[in-house]
């Protein structure tokens, strides 16, 4: 069932990216289609799907959509001893205010999304129909497997408010979430953990860029109030639109690259 599942999202999603790598769609209009509209379509099965039985999905999704948007910015041949592939990619990834793209890797927060989707129903269900007394042992390795996920991929455990939200072991979370939804402050696990991963993912950032004056000037640069508004602006009118050649050159100059060769 899973597997029919997955083909069939598989498809749907192809044909998705299919329209977003055609070449008459103006390269702002794609990048703005990449993260609004074709980065929340695994939303629900990210929810509601343990991580590791949707791992080859999220996989190949991440893929097309790093593809998409290397193809469409014209970076499919920096060279390697300009910037590697995988620091453009992680710049990418990170949200527009930390400087990125808000091209999330779904692979990564399945785990958060699962982890906040779950201590709802686990809560809810205390309260009502008590279907969960007795949880299967599937159920708590992949618990136990995206908690793992979570303290590897952020620095919860050194946060100041949030480091005694999130148990370390299944047996623990079920038990708190029985009692109580976890929630990070006003928001919901899966934004606050997600965060928290990015904030991570940009300190390892600088920290490989250091000693590195342009880099390290730019990094502070493209974090500042109002500095990624070009990258969310709708082109609704002329003095919102950007032509191909200009968003593309904003991008390099975002990700630290020189101009393209003409």
């Amino acid at each position: 069932m899973c597997k029919l599942l997955i083909e069939h999202l598989s498809e749907n999603h192809n044909n998705a990216f299919t329209c977003l790598n055609h070449h008459d769609l103006p390269t702002q209009y794609a990048m703005l289609l990449l993260r609004m509209c074709a980065l929340p379509k695994l939303n629900y099965i990210l929810r509601t799907v343990p991580p590791s039985a949707i791992s080859l999905l999220t996989k190949n999704f991440d893929g097309e959509v790093i593809k998409i948007a290397l193809n469409v910015l014209k970076l499919n041949h920096v060279p390697e001893s300009i910037m590697s592939r995988d620091i453009i990619i992680q710049q990418l990834r990170l949200p527009c205010r930390l400087g990125g793209f808000g091209l999330t890797s779904v692979q990564n927060i399945s785990h958060y999304a699962y982890l906040d989707s779950l201590s709802h129903c686990l809560f809810l269900d205390n309260t009502t129909h008590k279907l969960f007394q007795h949880t299967p042992l599937s159920l708590n390795n992949a618990i136990q497997s995206s908690l793992d996920h979570t303290f590897i991929t952020t620095n919860l455990d050194t946060h100041v408010d949030y480091k005694s939200l999130l148990p370390h072991t299944y047996t623990d979370f079920i038990s708190k979430c029985k009692t109580t939804i976890i929630i990070f402050g006003k928001k919901s696990m899966q934004s606050c953990i997600t965060y928290e991963a990015h904030k991570k993912s940009s300190i390892a950032l600088r920290n490989y860029f250091e000693g590195n004056v342009f880099h390290t000037a730019r990094l502070k640069c493209i974090i500042a109030s109002g500095s990624s508004l070009w990258k969310s602006a709708l082109p609704l009118d002329n003095l919102s639109k950007l032509s191909n050649i200009d968003y593309q050159i904003c991008s390099r100059m975002n990700l630290g690259l020189p101009p393209a060769a003409r």
